[in-house]
């Protein structure tokens, strides 16, 4: 069992990294790998629609190159 306050902060992780749509699409293809129950969790993270932001603080277009 996960407590509420450890579980907020992972479901705030999973809340951004599921805005992309490349991760989406990996979600799709790998679904199966988990339990429905967890799957479920997902498939209303995603449901929300939320923007993606993770990488909003940076800038990325201004990346140092190799």
């Amino acid at each position: 069992m996960v407590s509420p306050s450890l579980w907020a902060q992972i479901e705030r992780t999973m809340i951004d990294f599921l805005a992309y749509p490349g991760t989406r699409q990996w979600w799709e293809t790998r679904r199966h790998w988990y339990t429905e129950e967890f799957a479920c969790v997902v498939d209303e993270i995603i449901a929300k629609g939320s923007e993606p932001k993770a990488y909003a603080t940076y800038d990325l277009r201004n990346l140092p190159s190799s």
